[in-house]
């Protein structure tokens, strides 16, 4: 295997396997609340766009990445509300958050740049190994804070029995819309580097990809390291579509499925496994 081929490999890992990741650990958080959380695609679209919106008007990386978190901590405040506060389904509330990103970033393009396809190209970049680096610190961080953390301690109790936690002093809608926050603030990052590395905003762009990153949070069993060992593996099939493809002489539209194709087995499989194992309570 050449120099070229390895470095196309390596781009094409670090392009798929960072928003994966970022919504994983997103999904990681919330659910260990006791909260389910579908609506990682309507974080990783709005930060998306919040990133694409600083990035076309010149600002810097750091900026366009914070701009994303905000937008994805409003999302979260919102679930959390309706979810949390409001009692409503989580799973309704999550989809109706997805549709409604999507009307939403649709009428904001058009308000914004008369297009309700895409935004403008810029040439903000986050580059492989910063997003990996990136990926690496927070990933940690998660860990810090649900193994280290008295918030954590809080997060692992309400999620496990949210009834025994609010016995012992908790308050089990205050960690929950917390961690909803922060949750989504996480995706939306992974939203971010999504458009960052395309360098341009296009509708819909998340095209799935929350929905595989909350799929692997159910196969990680809720913990970081397997949750990111999925991730890995799902990007590694990912970036080897194109070489797939040539070597094959398989349809495009069918490698494009590949990895949708590849985890339905995998779940199924991972299923008996995860029968008997502490699966968060998913209604507050």
């Amino acid at each position: 295997m050449n120099g070229g081929v390895v470095a196309v490999l390596v781009h094409g890992f670090a392009d798929a396997a960072v928003p994966y990741a970022l919504a994983a650990l997103g999904g990681v958080v919330s659910e260990r609340s006791g909260v389910a959380n579908v609506a990682l695609e309507a974080s990783l679209l709005a930060g998306a766009f919040g990133a694409s919106v600083v990035a076309a008007a010149g600002g810097s990386l750091v900026a366009a990445i914070a701009c994303a978190a905000a937008v994805g901590a409003c999302v979260g405040l919102v679930h959390g509300a309706f979810a949390v506060l409001g009692r409503a389904s989580s799973i309704v509330v999550g989809m109706a958050l997805n549709l409604g990103a999507i009307g939403v970033t649709k009428g904001l393009l058009r308000l914004l740049y008369g297009s309700s396809a895409n935004g403008p190209a810029f040439e903000l970049r986050l580059h492989d190994g910063a997003g990996l680096a990136l990926v690496v610190a927070l990933a940690a961080g998660v860990v810090s804070m649900l193994e280290g953390s008295r918030f954590g301690v809080r997060l692992r109790a309400v999620g496990a029995d949210a009834a025994r936690a609010e016995q012992v002093g908790f308050a089990p809608a205050r960690v929950r819309a917390v961690a909803l926050t922060g949750g989504h603030a996480l995706a939306a990052v992974g939203g971010a580097a999504l458009c960052l590395a395309s360098g341009q905003f296009q509708s819909q762009m998340s095209a799935g990809r929350g929905f595989l990153a909350l799929a692997l949070v159910i196969l990680g069993r809720w913990e970081v390291l397997p949750t990111l060992v999925g991730v890995a593996c799902l990007a590694a099939l990912e970036a080897s579509e194109v070489f797939v493809q040539e070597g094959l002489g398989l349809p495009s539209e069918l490698v494009l499925a590949l990895p949708y194709l590849a985890i339905l087995p995998v779940l199924a499989l991972g299923a008996g496994r995860m029968q008997g194992s502490r699966i968060p309570r998913f209604e507050p």
